[in-house]
């Protein structure tokens, strides 16, 4: 399978690169888009290239999407959906951590399309589908088609949107919503160009959909929150910085009324449950971010996406350092022009909210990791994401640009072929983003040629298989919590057995005691811990270790099970 994964993949590059020297000047900076022109031949290459790109989208989706078992935070959303009603859904996401909106759509999806891997992943495969046509929208409008090709391109391969668009879990579902919040977001309250009319924005059906979109990302995940505040804070900044004080004063009150619209709603819906789960410590981590806020950074947020094995972290720092100089720079130019009375061109604008964008859920959900419960991690962050990929790739450029341009003034030798090759990169800027998206898609490879999700599944079987010849009838614990999400793929493999408890670490004598018949009653007995699961489970195995006869031990991808023996 990998074998075919690689091939397909070379042979989309091939004709990617065939298609680029076909009609090249579809990629240079030379051939712009005329207003009020249209070209029907480079409108049918446009879609001839997009339909390439979204291709690979689905490829890198759809390959090996049921060789992984599920994992156990997967089991807890099939089985949760799974169930009868969809009152017993909304009441198990009451006790659990995340609104009920992916759970519901799970629901009847699964009545649809059933509950095995392929079929609850290719919900994912479908959000991940239409993330990526998001993207080349966003980009599109602040960018123009050429370079939101590029940037396409490269969220094809990113690590994130495929990894996430082969689980059955809420966070692909979240990337989409995040992705159409932002688009509506620019469509709404940015205008496309700052010499278009005011009429351009504030149009009542874009405001409905952000209002609309925004509610159902606030109903799929907390860490919506953050992209609300994220817009937010960019709003005003826009705001203050575009308009006059008494123009200001009416555009804060029209956008404040929105987003307490959006709240409002939000809070009828689920807000005395997001409250309870606040006052309960709405923690998704176990541990604090180790290191300081900047290592955190690269290790949250760059790592998972651009960590391969020819750029490593200390290339990601100095990329950081890049991004944060890039950053300060752009706002100091802005606030200079300003202070100035200047025009304010509106990349500036676009290349501000990207970096809103990135660093401020970012930042937001580190300081409340230190200082309240702990938050942070690599699927949550995937809000942020898509602005990762546009900054990887616009800083990148912009970079060997301005490199290419200093070392014209100090190599005078070679100041033609350097002035050249700088002309070159610029117009076929497309093959540098071939080059990129070739680095990231060594992660996705990674991904696909080393899985690492709990293998539930192969434990199960192997438990089972061995049951017949090897153990008769064994009698089964858990150590983890959750033991649903085992019996998932027992009733599937062998409907006779079963695990009979879930033995918490603090009280785990008391429910042996209550299987006392059961265990005497039996001859082997097999316990299924998943270390780092649960606090402690460790007690529970040693206990097991020292009180009963050990004759067998397998890990599964993370899954441990022990095999005792109870006879003499």
């Amino acid at each position: 399978m990998y074998k075919l994964y690689t091939i397909i993949f070379a042979v989309y590059i091939l004709i990617i690169l065939i298609a680029f020297f076909k009609r090249k000047n579809f990629f240079t900076s030379k051939n712009q888009r005329r207003k009020g022109q249209k070209d029907p031949y480079e409108e049918k290459y446009f879609l001839y290239m997009f339909s390439l790109i979204l291709f690979v989208v689905l490829v890198l989706r759809i390959v090996n999407l049921n060789s992984n078992s599920y994992w156990l935070d997967e089991l807890i959303s099939v089985t949760l959906s799974s169930n009868a009603s969809i009152d017993t859904v909304l009441k198990g996401c009451m006790d659990d951590i995340h609104p009920p909106l992916y759970q519901i759509l799970l629901f009847y999806y699964i009545k649809f399309g059933g509950d095995s891997e392929l079929s609850t992943r290719l919900l994912s495969v479908f959000f991940g589908l239409i993330s990526s046509v998001v993207t080349f929208l966003i980009a599109k409008r602040m960018f123009g088609v050429k370079k939101s090709m590029e940037i396409f391109l490269l969220f094809a391969v990113a690590y994130f949107p495929v990894y996430y668009s082969q689980e059955s879990r809420s966070y692909a579902l979240l990337l989409l919503l995040t992705l159409t919040v932002k688009y509506f977001f620019l469509k709404s309250f940015i205008a496309e160009d700052k010499n278009l009319p005011e009429a351009e924005t504030w149009k009542l059906r874009n405001v409905i959909l952000y209002i609309i979109f925004s509610i159902l990302l606030l109903l799929t995940h907390y860490y919506g929150v953050l992209v609300l505040v994220m817009n937010a804070l960019f709003l005003v900044f826009y705001i203050s910085l575009t308009c006059k004080f008494k123009e200001s004063i009416r555009q804060y009150i029209k956008s404040g009324l929105i987003f307490a619209v959006i709240l409002g709603i939000f809070y009828l819906l689920w807000g005395q449950v997001f409250l309870d789960h606040i006052e309960r410590g709405a923690g998704y981590e176990k541990q604090k971010p180790g290191g300081n806020i900047f290592t955190a950074f690269v290790y949250y947020v760059l790592n998972p996406n651009l960590a391969t094995s020819l750029i490593k972290n200390n290339v990601l720092y100095l990329f950081e350092i890049c991004l944060i100089a890039g950053a300060l720079y752009l706002f100091f130019l802005i606030f200079k022009k300003r202070s100035r009375n200047e025009n304010i061109d509106q990349k500036y604008f676009y290349y501000a909210f990207l970096f809103f964008w990135l660093f401020a859920p970012f930042t937001i959900s580190y300081l409340n990791s230190v200082y309240s419960d702990s938050s942070i991690s690599f699927r949550n962050l995937i809000i942020s994401t898509p602005a990762v990929i546009f900054l990887v790739y616009l800083t990148s450029e912009k970079v060997i640009i301005i490199s290419l341009t200093a070392l014209t003034k100090f190599i005078r030798p070679l100041e033609n072929v350097l002035t050249n090759f700088r002309a070159v990169f610029i117009n076929y800027s497309f093959l540098f983003a071939l080059i990129v998206s070739s680095l990231l898609f060594m992660k996705v490879y990674y991904y696909y040629s080393a899985p690492s999700k709990h293998d539930v599944r192969g434990a199960v079987k192997t438990i089972s298989a061995e049951s017949v010849n090897f153990y008769k009838d064994p009698i089964i614990f858990s150590s983890s919590d959750g033991t649903e999400r085992f019996n998932y793929y027992f009733e599937k493999t062998d409907p006779k057995l079963r695990v009979s408890a879930f033995l918490p670490p603090d009280n785990y004598l008391k429910v042996l005691s209550e299987y006392k018949t059961e265990i005497d009653n039996h001859k082997y007995m097999i316990l299924l811990d998943v270390p780092g699961w649960d606090d402690n489970s460790q007690v529970v195995v040693d206990y097991f270790k020292n009180n009963f006869k050990l004759i067998s031990h397998r890990d599964h991808l993370g899954i441990n099970s022990y095999v005792f023996s109870l006879g003499d």
